[in-house]
């Protein structure tokens, strides 16, 4: 079976419908579903003709409009880099070029720039931290001393074997 069905086709499918063929018979001959020739054969004999009515819009971001906004994103945006949609579109609705057009909103603006990496906002970097250094003396990293009992350069483990408490026993 075909996906689509062409004009030609369907002008024939009613054709031999008329000549007492059943949708089962001309679904049969013509490699089609039942179903597709009752709807063609309906149409025409309701004289709504043989055309699709489906239509695909262009694909893309603002394909919908027409291309002078389109150009005029590009441009103002071209000749502005700090612009956001928000003011391009400001400016669109100032243009006398595009008086009587529609316009798209600021998030199909957004959506339709973002497209090129040129317009995209350049990530934040993150000031990397250092890692700090080991501790070398007694009380450098405290709180962590007391707690984990990290063990320092000179062998000693944290406070109490600096002071001794660790040989007395109660």
């Amino acid at each position: 079976m075909s996906a689509w069905t062409t004009t030609d086709q369907r002008r024939k499918f009613y054709e031999i419908h008329q000549n007492d063929a059943t949708y089962e018979e001309i679904a049969d001959r013509l490699c089609v579903s039942k179903w597709c020739v009752r709807y063609w054969c309906r149409r025409q004999r309701d004289g709504k003709g043989c055309e699709t009515r489906c239509h695909r819009e262009r694909p893309g971001l603002l394909s919908g409009f027409d291309p002078k906004v389109c150009y005029c994103v590009l441009r103002l945006r071209l000749e502005h880099p700090r612009w956001g949609p928000n003011r391009i579109l400001a400016k669109l609705k100032k243009r006398l070029s595009l008086r009587g057009l529609e316009l798209p909103g600021e998030a199909s603006i957004g959506r339709y720039l973002h497209q090129w990496s040129r317009f995209r906002r350049k990530p934040k970097k993150k000031p990397v931290r250092q890692q700090s250094q080991q501790p070398t003396a007694v009380h450098q990293r405290w709180q962590v001393d007391f707690k984990v009992g990290i063990r320092l350069k000179s062998g000693l483990r944290d406070w109490s074997d600096v002071i001794g408490l660790s040989t007395i026993t109660p």
